[in-house]
Parts: structure tokens; C-alpha cells; sequence
């Protein structure tokens, strides 16, 4: 898989419901727990589930992420998948291959021209990568399909156009240069995360309380920054999308390291704490009205400034 650590946001959330179940009915409150699937991979499921109604009638949304730190927020910018396939012509590649146009030519060189394009980005505020999904299908034959598949980060929704442009030149430059057709697709955008302060700070105060050694938020460069589907959900409900520490600062997310993390003993006990932090902070939300309403004031407040 893809070593994130998946298994535990889908327990953790799972634990917190169980633990709130018996309470919602005392407290007033209203609880809904969500399995939202396929986020890696531009799959998108939280925003299918946004636009058939799954959080319609939401005070708020909440979720925890294993890292390499307890931190209520981190940074996460907005993305768009995009999907490359290049049409040419086979043809025998001993026999006669200038009579075949080469697909997988053409996404190589797309795929350079994106290369030479990432020393003109903005170090930390820009991402481009990608990998070539098909290259053709036997080596003695002139490839007349070839595909790459490349994810476009920029830190608001509204700039990933201009970036995504770009990108797509490279490979139409390269389609030209070949005599290939280019088709391209875009899979999903994923949104930059509005993180609630009001509920992280909240998650925070009850992390701190189970002895969980919080950093600050605003010391992560947004040269780590990655993406997320839950962004999306941030843009229509307040929501937090909390980091909880499993591995120590060395060990890269996406890794063998932090898969093997996710099921050692701190990722188990990042299950057992991350639901009763997420708990926690719905009961605080129920119980306490200021919670509630400072964090719907701070939702009106970044909806008006992203208007702006």
C-alpha cells in the first residue's frame, strides 16, 4: 500500500463513535461516523460522499492522521490528478520502425519537459510529480499507447489552472514533436485544508491532557506540505484534520518505515488516544457552546476572505 497509516484514522474514528455512541442522546448532540475511502491516488472519496449528501446537517468534521508528530493542524495544499495518454502507431521497431509513431516517446519527453519545468516552481507553494503508468507492450514493437499519470500541488484551488497549463504544455509540445494524440483527463482536485483553530486547539487541550507533547502548528514548512481530500469537506463544514505521532522525525510518510510504524505498539496506542482525543472534542463541542460557536464564527470568516 502506500504506507500512510490509513488503518488508523479508519479505527480511530471507529473508536470515537463507540465511545460517544451512549452519550449522544444525555448531551443533545447528533453523531455520524463516516468511512470515507480512496483518498490516495486522486480517487476522491470523501468528495463523492460530500456531493451525495454525507455531511449535510454537519456542525462540524473530524478526523486524525498518523505523522511523525501530535500536531492539531498541519498544512495541506490543494492538488489536481491529472491523467496523460499519448496515441501513436505501431510498427515492427527492427523491421520497419519509421513507420510507426511512438507513443512512449512522447511521454518521455512530456515527462522531461516537466522535469526542467520544476526549477522554475516556487519552492514549497508548487509541486509537480508524476510516473509513467504504461510504456507500451512488448519491446520489439513501435508503442502506440503510452501513459503517465501526474499530481499538480499549488497552495490555493485557484491557482492550480495556471500550473496545471504548464504541465499539459509539456506533453502538448511533446505530442507535436512526435506526431502522436494527446489526451488528457483531470480525475479530481482535491481543495487546500481550512484548518478550525478553534477545534484544534480543543483536540490539542484534550491530547494534552492524555500527556501527548504537542508542536506548534505554525513551525511546519510548507515545503511538507500534501493533500487531501478532506479538504474539500473543510470548504462546506469546520473541520480539523489532526496529526497524531506514531514514528519519530526521520521517517518518511509513503514509506516502508512508516507502514511497518502503523502497526507497531505507538500505533496502536495512537488508535486508542486519537479516538478519545477526537471524542473528547465532540463532547466539548456539545457541552461547551463556545466551542461551537467560535468555531462556526472562524468558518464565516475564512468563507468570506476565500470570497475575497
Amino acid at each position: 500500500g502506500h504506507g500512510c497509516g490509513h488503518n488508523i484514522i479508519a479505527a480511530a474514528g471507529l473508536g470515537a463513535g463507540l465511545a460517544l455512541a451512549p452519550l449522544v442522546e444525555d448531551l443533545g448532540g447528533h453523531l455520524t461516523v463516516l468511512g470515507t475511502p480512496a483518498e490516495e491516488l486522486g480517487r476522491g472519496g470523501k468528495i463523492a460522499l460530500l456531493e451525495r449528501g454525507a455531511f449535510d446537517g454537519a456542525d462540524v468534521a473530524m478526523m486524525v492522521h498518523p505523522s511523525v508528530a501530535d500536531v492539531g493542524w498541519a498544512p495541506h495544499i490543494a492538488t489536481t490528478h491529472l491523467e496523460i495518454e499519448m496515441r501513436g502507431k505501431a510498427a515492427h521497431a527492427a523491421a520497419a520502425p519509421w513507420d510507426g509513431i511512438n507513443a512512449l516517446d512522447a511521454i518521455v519527453l512530456g515527462y522531461t519537459g516537466v522535469a526542467a519545468l520544476r526549477q522554475h516552481l516556487r519552492p514549497g507553494t508548487e509541486k509537480v510529480h508524476g510516473i509513467i503508468t504504461h510504456g507500451g507492450d512488448a519491446e520489439n514493437v513501435v508503442p502506440d499507447r503510452a501513459a503517465a499519470a501526474f499530481q499538480v500541488r499549488t497552495v490555493k484551488e485557484r491557482l492550480l489552472e495556471g500550473l496545471n497549463e504548464k504541465v499539459l504544455n509539456c506533453f502538448r509540445g511533446a505530442a507535436i514533436q512526435t506526431g502522436c494524440t494527446m489526451h488528457d483527463r483531470r480525475t479530481s482536485t482535491y481543495q487546500e485544508l481550512w484548518h478550525n483553530r478553534t477545534l484544534a486547539e480543543t483536540y490539542r487541550a484534550n491530547g494534552e491532557m492524555l500527556g501527548r507533547p504537542f508542536i506548534d502548528p505554525d513551525i511546519i514548512p510548507m515545503s511538507v506540505a500534501g493533500s487531501t481530500d478532506m479538504g474539500n469537506v473543510s470548504k462546506v463544514v469546520p473541520s480539523i484534520h489532526a496529526m497524531i505521532r506514531i514514528a519519530d522525525l526521520d521517517v518518511p510518510g509513503h514509506s516502508e518505515r512508516f507502514r511497518e510504524c502503523a502497526i507497531s505498539e505507538d500505533g496502536d496506542r495512537a488508535v486508542v488516544d486519537g479516538a478519545k482525543m477526537l471524542a473528547m472534542t465532540a463532547i466539548d463541542a456539545w457541552s461547551d457552546p463556545s466551542v461551537l460557536h467560535n468555531a462556526r464564527a472562524e468558518f464565516a470568516t475564512s468563507t468570506a476572505a476565500d470570497a475575497d
